[in-house]
């Protein structure tokens, strides 16, 4: 099988394009591929309460971009304490996800470093979570 073909043929667990995110719903599988719409941060919660999304690394990217997403759509104008408030209702969802718990921390670093530097710290966010995508996979 070519690169191309193989590609074709393998699921994408997280398809991410700025301002929209969505899953490979785990507990679907392997009956059925059935991508679910993650528009926001509740709904990433959920999915990440439920297992709908497993594995320490796609964990923790679900929960950053999830909230990269509802920056984008929802609140641009967003301060570092909302984003922080954000990051640690992720959080809650599985306590015991270092991987989660530690890209939080590192977010809430970089969006804190952008606000002392002037800069727009929802930018600095949604282009760290995307850092965090391409880093992984």
């Amino acid at each position: 099988m070519t690169g191309t073909e193989q590609s074709k043929n393998t699921l994408q667990a997280i398809n991410y394009t700025r301002g929209h995110l969505s899953i490979l719903d785990q507990l679907k599988l392997p009956h059925e591929s059935v991508y679910l719409t993650v528009p926001d941060t509740t709904t990433a919660w959920h999915a990440i309460k439920t297992m709908q999304v497993r594995g320490a690394p796609a964990i923790a990217i679900v929960a950053a971009l999830s909230l990269a997403v509802e920056l984008h759509n929802s609140i641009p104008n967003a301060t570092v304490e909302v984003i922080e408030d954000k990051l640690a209702y992720l959080v809650s969802s599985r306590p015991t996800a270092v991987n989660m718990a530690d890209a939080a921390g590192k977010l809430s670093l970089i969006i804190r470093q952008a606000q002392k530097e002037g800069r727009n710290p929802v930018e600095a966010y949604i282009e760290a979570a995307e850092r965090m995508l391409v880093c992984s996979f």
